[in-house]
């Protein structure tokens, strides 16, 4: 297992049943199971090419926790595009200067994002939405893609001067995923409640690629 894509092909085919991301946004919990995951990261990867979006392009990742910010990323990552995770309380002027040094073709937001993802100037897909118009879509063929190409770019707060992007491969997310597996021991009987933003690298590593 080398790549992000191969971590959700290899998730559906060893775990398929089990549930692998839930959420309870009122009175009923939703689950998207591993085989789920596998179906459904080549159709939203489909729909984000169709937005164009192809190898190599930066996709600004500006949402809120949910299931669909994770199956956004994987399926980033399925076209050889690159994730730039935002902070949701990030200002405007900060997802500018991102959306500038990048070079980002398009934001994947939340309704919560909207206003401050438009303000980039940019096409704006959004997360509730892209699952939906997944199932309508047909999968689109992975991309080959290498262990060492850049996966995603994660930004700095610029707190202290300008921000500055750490740029990540696929390795780089796989590495920190098995050392985080060994420092902290969890297995199949258990579950991890996110709470951190996920455009933070530690709960994204340990809430999402981890588990």
């Amino acid at each position: 297992m080398e790549t992000l894509v191969d971590l959700v092909a290899t998730g559906a085919q060893r775990f398929d049943r089990r549930p692998a991301l839930l959420i309870r946004p009122f009175f009923r919990t939703r689950t998207w199971r591993y085989r789920d995951l596998g179906s459904i990261v080549p159709r939203a990867a489909r729909v984000l090419h169709d937005a164009g979006i192809s190898e190599g392009d930066r996709v600004i990742l500006w949402a809120v926790n949910r299931p669909e910010w994770g199956i956004t990323f994987f399926a980033i990552a399925h076209l050889g595009a690159v994730s730039v995770p935002l902070d949701v309380r990030h200002t405007v002027d900060f997802g500018r200067k991102i959306a500038d040094q990048t070079g980002a073709r398009l934001v994947v937001a939340s309704h919560q994002t909207e206003s401050s993802a438009r303000g980039l100037g940019l096409p704006v897909l959004f997360v509730e939405d892209l699952t939906d118009r997944a199932r309508h879509s047909e999968p689109i063929e992975v991309t080959s893609i290498s262990s060492d190409a850049l996966a995603e770019i994660v930004f700095t707060s610029g707190t202290t001067g300008e921000p500055k992007g750490a740029m990540l491969s696929h390795s780089n997310l796989l590495a920190c995923a098995g050392a985080m597996t060994r420092v902290l021991s969890f297995g199949q009987g258990d579950r991890l409640l996110s709470v951190l933003p996920l455009s933070h690298l530690d709960e994204q590593v340990l809430g999402v690629i981890a588990p």
